[in-house]
């Protein structure tokens, strides 16, 4: 039940470490860089993400909508 409560009547995190508490900035940005190396992709900030993000759902975007 506690659980139960964290979700649904909760801070109203989205993301959360495995004890429901906010993920700090830092590890966040440390784990996503471990699993960057790890998947072989090239060095990019975790904030970025959300840049690519807004291109990639810009281009497919119909202009005359």
């Amino acid at each position: 039940m506690h659980w139960a409560w964290l979700w649904h009547g909760g801070p109203g995190l989205v993301f959360t470490t495995r004890n429901g508490t906010p993920i700090e900035p830092r590890d966040l940005n440390r784990s996503f860089a471990a699993l960057s190396i790890r998947a072989g992709v090239r060095k990019v900030r975790f904030h970025d993400l959300r840049h690519t993000c807004a291109s990639l759902l810009m281009s497919r975007v119909p202009t005359h909508a």
